[in-house]
């Protein structure tokens, strides 16, 4: 398929400001509701069964943070005192299917554990995926140590949903804890939650309007935005890209920024804006010293998927940084991609 073809049958270009996704049907509430059920408790939307007793846990407590129990969380207890092993399980909706949904979820996660037990170092995070039934579902995984005790969470992106499992104890190594949290893991299954609710594979394209005020800046955005679509078409199984957007790929990121570059060369001159300027010479400055990929760590917070053998140089780096000024801000981007999910493609093709 050709480029031309390829951009007419994946997308719908619309010129907006960036906002943050929100859920617009959700109405949450300012106090999460206690649910009053002792037994076995079924989440609606997934057909997620949260059982009175997982294994050797018991669940203790049940919320929900909407009125329509679309948002649940429930708490389990296994042991007493010094030995006691707590893990909450949370089954949310993700909302809209931005690229930087799953990035931005995630460290809000970890901040609120930070927050909460007062560390002020961020840990790296681990990739994790979860494959089961021909799916194949992205997760991120960290793990935090203070005030005695340990603490893992967990996050997947699960098409229109979010699976978080946090297991907190203070008698448990870390790999301890991964084990019970693969427990829960394996029951509540991300991939069942992808297949309640897939994500589609035709995207919009949200640019934002002041690239439309520079010419050369638009031609080097829209062509870095189909390399991208490129890159996820080749490089993802389609089955992966219904869980969730691709954007978490380092190669992915590295070609889209390389692609920018390119085109920028072939604008000759176009490019008239000063800031965009700046940028464009930022990212050719990090590609010359042989620094873009860590760069593109540091501003996706550790959190990119990247090769098992790729090589980076985080002290070279931070020595060039602090000889080197870059303009470019981390949540500034000229544009952003969003899959549709099913609901929202049956409601397009019946207006049509």
């Amino acid at each position: 398929m050709n480029r031309t073809n390829l951009l007419a049958k994946s997308l719908y270009i619309f010129c907006i400001c960036l906002l943050l996704a929100i859920d617009a049907n959700a109405q949450h509430m300012a106090k999460p509701k206690l649910i009053r059920e002792r037994g076995d408790f079924t989440h609606v939307k997934t057909q997620s069964l949260f059982p009175a007793i997982l294994n050797e846990f018991e669940r203790t407590e049940l919320f929900a943070f909407d009125k329509q129990q679309d948002d649940i969380s429930g708490t389990y207890v296994s042991g007493t005192g010094k030995n006691s092993i707590d893990v909450n399980v949370y089954v949310y909706p993700a909302g809209d299917a931005f690229d930087t949904r799953f990035r931005n979820q995630f460290k809000a996660v970890v901040e609120a554990i930070m927050l909460r037990e007062g560390i002020y170092m961020s840990p790296v995070p681990t990739h994790i995926r979860y494959q089961k039934d021909g799916y194949t579902v992205n997760g991120f995984r960290s793990d935090f140590s203070a005030n005695k005790k340990n603490t893992m969470v967990e996050l997947y992106e699960c098409g229109d949903w979010f699976l978080k499992i946090r297991v907190t104890a203070k008698n448990k190594s870390p790999e301890e804890l991964h084990h019970i949290s693969t427990q829960f893991r394996d029951y509540f299954n991300p991939a069942n939650l992808v297949k309640h609710s897939t994500l589609t594979l035709q995207s919009t394209v949200h640019v934002a309007p002041a690239i439309m005020k520079d010419s050369g800046m638009a031609y080097c955005t829209l062509g870095s935005m189909l390399t991208t679509l490129e890159w996820y078409i080749k490089n993802v199984d389609s089955v992966e890209r219904l869980a969730g957007v691709p954007n978490q790929y380092l190669l992915a990121q590295l070609t889209s920024l390389k692609a920018f570059v390119t085109h920028a060369d072939s604008a000759q001159g176009n490019v008239k804006l000063p800031a965009n300027i700046a940028y464009i010479q930022d990212i050719k400055k990090l590609m010359n010293a042989g620094f873009l990929d860590e760069f593109l760590m540091e501003i996706n917070d550790m959190m990119l998927i990247y090769p098992k053998d790729w090589k980076f140089d985080y002290r070279a780096y931070d020595i060039w940084r602090e000889q080197n000024t870059i303009s470019i801000k981390p949540n500034v981007t000229y544009y952003v991609i969003r899959y549709m999910d099913m609901k929202e493609l049956k409601g397009k093709n019946n207006t049509q």
